[in-house]
């Protein structure tokens, strides 16, 4: 089946400008924001995961699970004031991965922008070869837990506005500044995402009890979804620990196209998106040391098939700031 890939991209483009271009001015906020520059490092892991509902194929597991094998990544970063810049550079696979997950190729790309009441989120990410996570669930026989074909694909922009303006979401997930007091603020939500799903030969390559099912030929599925909703924030401080929880939940209209087995379409349905940002440990004014979680799911429909599609992200960060005096140089100099 030819899937047209073109469109979807310049549509994110255009809400990607869109989204900045009527981002309100910040309005001063309640919060401290440290002079200086800060320096933080720290590692963390991220990953897709792929869930497709299996009730009706006849096999004994109510849900197919896929993860890639994705290694951890060293962060390193700066920042200054309220604009910084983090780097995350890949580790090296363990042997043991290895051998039992197999190798994943994979591309990530990210933008985010956080203000005090307004954050946008952009990520790209292409994952090549999956394994069966919950294999353990299938009395049936699985061959191969490997699907080293499979490919994910996803597009993703996240708009999250702070009604309260007191509330400050860079304080919370970037920490280049901290609350006096603890804050809380509903938040609004504006989302699209693009799925590419791409499974040649289908999953029965793994599980032959699968034969003759919807899953015994090539699944191919690409769908946009866009999305509105609402959640709420907060920073609950004291001192300088803190915890700042975040969860919103969109709705909207999902269309795509796909190819499983013999079948092809288009389809459009009604889809849920849900975000959830999570930030605890000390934010000071000499030094930061933090838990910093992300979660995101999406669903992905069609007459044939519903899949979940999941992104986790789970950074420890330690830091420091160091302040800059301003050069007085010499003065009342006499010659």
């Amino acid at each position: 089946m030819s899937v047209d890939r073109s469109h979807p991209v310049i549509t994110a483009m255009i809400l990607l400008v869109s989204a900045l271009s009527i981002l309100p001015a910040e309005e001063e906020q309640a919060i401290e924001i440290p002079p200086g520059v800060t320096v933080r490092t720290g590692f963390g892991v991220g990953a897709q995961n792929l869930g497709f509902d299996v009730a009706e194929s006849g096999l004994s597991a109510d849900d197919l699970s896929l993860t890639p094998n994705v290694p951890l990544h060293w962060i390193i970063g700066a920042a200054w004031k309220r604009v910084g810049l983090s780097l995350r550079i890949k580790l090296p696979a363990t042997v043991a991965d290895l051998e039992t997950r197999g190798r994943t190729e994979f591309t990530n790309l990210q933008l985010q922008f956080f203000g005090d009441r307004n954050a946008v989120e952009v990520n790209a990410q292409q994952h090549t070869g999956m394994y069966i996570e919950n294999e353990d669930d299938f009395d049936e026989e699985i061959t191969d837990t490997r699907l080293d074909d499979l490919r994910l694909t996803t597009l993703s922009l996240a708009y999250f506005r702070a009604l309260n303006p007191r509330h400050s979401l860079a304080a919370a997930y970037k920490l280049n500044a901290w609350n006096a007091r603890s804050t809380g603020s509903t938040i609004l939500l504006g989302s699209y995402s693009l799925i590419g799903i791409e499974v040649p030969g289908g999953p029965a390559r793994s599980i032959p009890a699968a034969e003759g099912t919807i899953w015994s030929g090539d699944v191919v599925i690409f769908t946009q979804t866009a999305t509105v909703g609402i959640g709420y924030g907060a920073n609950l401080t004291w001192n300088n620990v803190f915890f700042a929880p975040l969860l919103a939940i969109g709705f909207g209209g999902q269309w795509g196209e796909y190819g499983i087995g013999p079948e092809s379409g288009r389809s459009s349905s009604l889809a849920p998106s849900i975000y959830l940002r999570a930030s605890a440990g000390i934010n000071g004014p000499r030094w930061i040391a933090a838990i910093v979680g992300s979660f995101d799911s999406r669903s992905v429909q069609t007459p044939y098939l519903t899949a979940v599609q999941g992104s986790s992200l789970l950074e420890f960060v330690v830091g420091r700031r160091f302040p800059m005096r301003r050069w007085r140089g010499t003065r009342d100099l006499e010659y």
